[in-house]
């Protein structure tokens, strides 16, 4: 909150001045009618002010006069009461830097396993619950407090933004096309990773002309494959390779995320994703390869995992910012995002699955 242009103020002011101008892409109506600000520690605080008024006088001082608690924070609470009174047809964005603060003899496996608990009976409430999760970068300027005590820093610190509400709610915003691709705060966004349900209605179909070797589609039955026989590959090997055009699901998930191999998984496991593009009208090309034509049930299934960054910017103890890589690290946040994400690997473990068959 110190410096007086930190990334932080920027970026909330224009994320939240976007949103108020978010558009129906149909009807060209307003989607937001009330925004409403709060500070947050045990229990929310109203703030009557502007989203500009409100980043421009951002500080300490600010924060106590009205009303906010500067002791540690319960994360695993906060989330629990966002997801308690965020009602349909809501969104609620929650920015905080997530170190994990603990109570007196609480682990942060603890902390973990009361996150989940807590999202599983929200999502047995609201199974299209949904959760975008951003990492920012900010300049800091002040007090870290860590195990041994406080220390001065001035650095560039990571903090995050959590959006949650129904899938819907979340794909009306953050779907490509709504929020101007050239807000200046994606280049102080590092990574995201997004929490979703299954999606089940899909649209596509398998190419006609095979890749290498040879298929003929049933004239009857939809993505059956009546005929197929060998071709040579790249590399003079036996091989059947084929695409499927899948119309771009409606998944928050980014499209980087969609063009990932080893996001997906093939079942039988004689078939592999080799390549995946992106069409002109933005529909999915998944190609699959193998080397000896398997007949039956065809599946692949995009999965929903953990990113690989997570455990990256994870800080197992808080006992010396200064110390080699601390500098990027946020104490605890793989507990945080780990018992976020449990919930969705037991109910949406596959973010869609296309199913074909080889006759």
């Amino acid at each position: 909150m110190t410096p007086a242009n930190s990334q932080l103020k920027s970026d909330l002011n224009a994320l939240v001045s976007a949103i108020t101008l978010v558009q129906d892409p149909v009807n060209k109506k307003p989607l937001v009618d009330t925004v409403e600000l709060n500070y947050i520690n045990s229990r929310p605080i109203a703030i009557h002010q502007s989203i500009s008024d409100f980043t421009a006088n951002l500080n300490v001082a600010s924060f106590q006069r009205g009303g906010g608690d500067r002791s540690s924070t319960s994360l695993q609470d906060i989330l629990n009461n966002i997801q308690e009174q965020t009602a349909p047809g809501e969104v609620s964005i929650l920015v905080s830097d997530m170190i994990l603060g603990l109570k007196t003899g609480q682990s942060p496996e603890s902390v973990s396993t009361n996150i989940e608990v807590a999202l599983r009976r929200q999502l047995n409430k609201r199974p299209e619950w949904a959760i975008a999760i951003w990492r920012m970068l900010s300049d800091f300027d002040g007090k870290y407090y860590q195990d041994a005590g406080s220390t001065m820093l001035q650095a560039k610190r990571p903090y995050y933004i959590f959006i949650m509400g129904d899938r819907d709610q979340l794909y009306s915003l953050l779907a490509d096309g709504q929020l101007p691709a050239n807000m200046p705060l994606y280049a102080n966004r590092s990574h995201q990773m997004i929490l979703e349900p299954t999606e089940k209605q899909l649209s596509y179909a398998v190419s006609p002309n095979a890749v290498f070797g040879s298929i003929t589609l049933d004239r009857k039955e939809k993505n059956v494959i009546a005929d197929a026989s060998l071709g040579k590959g790249m590399q003079k090997e036996p091989s059947l390779s084929f695409e499927v055009k899948l119309q771009r699901p409606h998944l928050l998930q980014s499209g980087s995320y969609l063009l990932e191999a080893s996001n997906y998984q093939v079942h039988p496991r004689g078939y592999q994703v080799t390549k995946l593009r992106e069409g002109e009208d933005g529909s999915i090309y998944i190609r699959l390869a193998s080397s000896s034509i398997i007949k039956g049930n065809l599946k692949v299934s995009l999965l929903q995992q953990m990113p690989n960054w997570v455990t990256d910017v994870h800080a197992e103890d808080n006992v010396d910012i200064h110390q080699a890589g601390a500098i990027d690290q946020t104490y605890g946040i793989k507990y945080i995002l780990s018992g976020l994400q449990r919930p969705y690997e037991s109910t949406s473990k596959e973010l869609f699955s296309i199913d074909l068959t080889l006759k």
